[in-house]
């Protein structure tokens, strides 16, 4: 029986949490998700509560729909994959639960491959799907897909560089490139006269992380996603050295 009241979340002791988990819905507008994210991954932050609500993630998720389980998925791959735990060690969280993982991991690969998703929801549950791999890195970064833009450094002359992904275009650039259009509100352009570096889609075998998050898009026919997660995996020259660079690895060096 898990003491709540011995466990914290961002705003204090977590005797509140267990209604939250009583209160789980697949709605995702519910706003029960709302109450517990702040909670229980307040900015990427987590805490022992954290930990100890994942049996009640899985629980729900195990009942729900491939497609009305993601929400969960996401939240427990966000837990899991943070540098920021407070409070303690991860290893001292997780380990009384560290069951729930491989069960995690097995709930989203179905959804992944079953749930028709619109392309946000996809990237987000292939991000929680590396978390369940114990792949930290990208189960904290591949959310950047959704959002069009990746922050990055060079390996070669450590400027920084912004590389934009998907809806907005496919380049590098060293400036802000962000131009508000406004006729249209909340539609994005890119600045006229900045300098620009074409991202080139990778060819041939991909790394060993970018072929298994391609190979996941492709067989959920999520064709615009694999043409991104090609991008991400492939290269592009940096706008201040002018050398060729791999996208992932400036990425990997942010």
């Amino acid at each position: 029986m898990t003491n709540w009241a011995s466990l914290r979340h961002a705003y204090g002791i977590a005797d509140d949490i267990p209604d939250l988990l009583d209160k789980l819905s697949p709605d995702p507008h519910a706003d029960v998700w709302g109450d517990l994210w702040s909670r229980i991954c307040h900015q990427g932050t987590v805490y022992s509560a954290s930990f100890a609500s994942l049996p009640s993630l899985l629980t729900a998720a195990e009942q729900w729909s491939p497609s009305q389980r993601i929400y969960a998925l996401v939240l427990a791959g966000c837990i899991l994959a943070s540098d920021d735990v407070s409070g303690g060690s991860r290893e001292e969280f997780l380990q009384p639960i560290a069951w729930v993982v491989p069960r995690f991991r097995d709930l989203c690969q179905a959804s992944l491959a079953e749930a028709r998703l619109e392309k946000p929801e996809f990237i987000w549950l292939l991000q929680a799907a590396r978390s369940f791999e114990g792949d930290r890195f990208w189960g904290q970064e591949l959310n950047h897909l959704a959002d069009g833009e990746f922050c990055g450094t060079c390996p070669l002359c450590n400027s920084e560089v912004n590389l934009v992904i998907g809806e907005y275009g496919f380049f590098a650039t060293t400036e802000d490139w962000v131009q508000s259009s406004g006729s249209t509100p909340g539609v994005l352009g890119v600045r006229p006269g900045i300098k620009l570096a074409p991202i080139i889609p990778g060819v041939g075998e991909l790394p060993k992380v970018g072929k298994w998050l391609f190979e996941r898009a492709r067989e959920a026919h999520q064709d615009e996603v694999s043409h991104w997660i090609k991008c991400v995996f492939g290269a592009t020259e940096c706008p201040s050295c002018d050398k060729s660079i791999e996208v992932h690895s400036a990425i990997e060096r942010r």
